[in-house]
């Protein structure tokens, strides 16, 4: 067996259709069917933040700017507008990565629905 098939057999997702799937969310996005372990979070300089959704102890929602969430070691704010739906995926763990487009970005979308992010910060509660 080649390394590459190894890689490929125990990093691919699981073949079955339900787990392979995707539904678009009220905004447009791609959220997963089913729970996902981690939040991916990328921040607008290009670096990531991987935390697990088993820690999430709380989410605050204004709906006209932000959603907080509180893990035990790290507080998270997340900047945009039409953040519902995302709020909404949040509560139910099916969210596998937000990225943060950041103002004036080549990433702004003029759909309606559209969630738009433009900023994540994740602070150490430490």
């Amino acid at each position: 067996m080649k390394d590459n098939d190894l890689i490929s057999k125990y990093a691919a997702p699981p073949r079955n259709e339900r787990n392979s799937r995707a539904e678009q969310a009220s905004d447009g996005n791609a959220v997963a069917e089913s729970y996902v372990a981690m939040l991916d979070l990328i921040l607008s300089d290009g670096n990531h933040v991987a935390l697990p959704y088993t820690t999430l102890l709380k989410i605050e929602f204004n709906p006209s700017s932000e959603i907080r969430m509180r893990f035990p070691m790290d507080d998270v704010v997340i900047k945009g507008t039409r953040l519902e739906s995302l709020y909404k995926a949040l509560t139910q763990h099916r969210v596998p990565s937000i990225k943060a487009a950041g103002e004036r970005s080549g990433e702004w979308r003029d759909d309606e629905q559209q969630a738009v992010i433009t900023e994540i910060r994740c602070t150490s509660t430490e």
